[in-house]
Formats: structure tokens, sequence, C-alpha cells
């Protein structure tokens, strides 16, 4: 059987990101090897300040980081979501809104992200769709129009 190959990727100075049709994998590069090897050897970098760190070429080309409260995700944990399907609905903001796609490390409460890519050489984000909120509305108008109480109309007017 032969592997799937990434429909896209994105190559850095310390990691790639490879997007696939159900996930994102990040994988070390030679140089994020030595580096995340120096990093672990020293024990003074947080897991999620290195693994930024990482993936800097891609956060400063096109991918962002989303805030946990951004993806509805209230717990305390670092729970770390990657896309690239953003805008920015307040330009006095940093805040940003999924309008597509986006990368959950679903396994943060188990596994840290630099431990992980340290261990296995990459770390795999689990593919996540969201609806733009035109997408969101319509979806509701369809709903409604077939019967379905959504809830939605009572409270949002």
């Amino acid at each position: 059987m032969k592997a799937e190959a990434p429909i896209k990727t994105q190559k850095g100075r310390l990691v790639n990101f490879e997007v696939y049709s159900n996930r994102l994998v990040i994988r070390l590069t030679d140089q994020g090897k030595d580096e995340t090897s120096e990093w672990t050897e020293e024990g003074s970098r947080g897991d999620l300040g290195a693994f930024f760190d990482l993936c800097e070429d891609q956060l400063c080309n096109g991918w962002c980081e989303v805030k946990p409260e951004q993806v509805g995700d209230l717990r305390d944990n670092a729970h770390l979501t990657f896309t690239e399907d953003f805008t920015f609905p307040d330009e006095n903001s940093d805040d940003v809104m999924i309008v597509g796609t986006a990368y959950h490390f679903d396994r943060y409460a188990i596994d840290g992200y630099m431990e992980t890519i340290s261990r296995e050489g990459f770390v795999t984000f689990d593919r996540h769709d969201y609806l733009t909120p035109a997408q969101f509305e319509a979806e509701v108008e369809r709903l409604e129009k077939a019967g379905v109480d959504t809830g939605f109309r009572s409270v949002n007017g």
C-alpha cells in the first residue's frame, strides 16, 4: 500500500508543515533535530514557547496560532491550534476568526508538543472544519426551513 503524499508542504528551517487530507504533520528538519536535542538537554525552555520557536518560519508566512477560547475551548490546558484559513474581524485586535480548516493537537492532555516531536520526529494535528458566520447563518436557516428548532433564532433574534 502506497503512503499518502501531502497535499501541501511548507518548508522551514527547523520544521516542515505537511498538510494531508485529514491532518497537519509538523516534522523536524535535520537542523530542527539538532536544536531540539540541545533544548532538551538544557531543560530550560517551556514546552509551548519552544514549540512556537520551532514553527516560527510558518507562523511568519501564512499560518496562525489560534487561542483556545477562539475555538470554544475553555479549559486551562494549553491547546494549540494552527490555521491558514483566518481573518481579523476587528482591525484593532490580534484575535483571529477561523474561516475554514484548523488543526488541533488533540493529545495535549496526554503528551507535550516538544516531548512528542523530540521522541517521534513529528507531531500530528487533527483537522477540524469550521463554518464562516455566513455559512452558519445559512445552515441555521436551512435547518429551520426543514422544521428543526435550532434555538438560535430565539436567542439571537
